[in-house]
């Protein structure tokens, strides 16, 4: 079951594990780079689930940026928090596959 969630820009939530978000509105998220510890590869802590989604590890940055356009769906291997970002610094939608700590459920 899906429901719909709204998030504001910069704000920070809790992503569980196995918990699967889907944009409905272009937006950004960013996870803690120690997320990926101890050599861990990507693919086994963030699963993309679908589309070519663009993904930002920046040297300089102790953050994960993942890229999303409305349809594409990420899952978390392991709880995390993360933050929102929008271009335009509006609330963004997005589905998920439980209740985010953080960000608001949303009828429409």
């Amino acid at each position: 079951m899906e429901i719909k969630i709204e998030c504001s820009h910069g704000k920070v939530f809790k992503w569980q594990k196995d918990v699967t978000l889907t944009a409905i509105d272009e937006l950004s998220l960013a996870l803690p780079r120690e997320i990926l510890g101890n050599g861990e590869k990507f693919e086994s802590v963030i699963h993309i689930a679908n589309g070519d989604m663009n993904v930002g590890l920046y040297p300089e940055s102790n953050l994960i940026y993942l890229f999303l356009k409305p349809g594409m769906s990420v899952k978390l291997l392991k709880n995390s928090q993360a933050i929102m970002y929008s271009n335009d610094k509006k609330p963004r939608k997005l589905k998920s596959t439980a209740a985010l700590e953080g960000c608001t459920s949303i009828d429409n």
